[in-house]
């Protein structure tokens, strides 16, 4: 499956180029890809986020954080096709889930 940009027109919906082959075409597209990708490859580098009440906020903030992560990671998994990416995406969520209530509150 590809990641495409699409135009609409009153008679049809046309591809009109792939993100992968705009990336290196468009200094604003490749700084945000390069910067996505960073911050996906930290996360596989950083150990994964403990899911504890801290304080005022609950765990609000470590949700918003996975939410981050999780977003990152999947943009990585959905560009390179790399499963380490989709494996660490999992790692995140099941950590997630240990209090549901407010990773969906984030």
């Amino acid at each position: 499956m590809c990641v495409c940009f699409f135009r609409e027109s009153l008679f049809a919906l046309t591809v009109v180029q792939p993100v992968p082959a705009m990336i290196p075409k468009d200094p604003y597209l490749k700084g945000w890809n390069d910067t996505i990708f960073g911050n996906a490859t930290a996360v596989l580098n950083a150990p994964v986020k403990k899911f504890v009440l801290d304080g005022s906020s609950g765990a609000l903030d470590i949700a918003r954080e996975i939410k981050e992560r999780v977003k990152n990671l999947a943009y990585a998994y959905r560009m390179s096709n790399d499963s380490a990416y989709a494996e660490r995406i999992w790692a995140e969520l099941l950590v997630s889930n240990s209090n549901p209530w407010y990773f969906v509150r984030s």
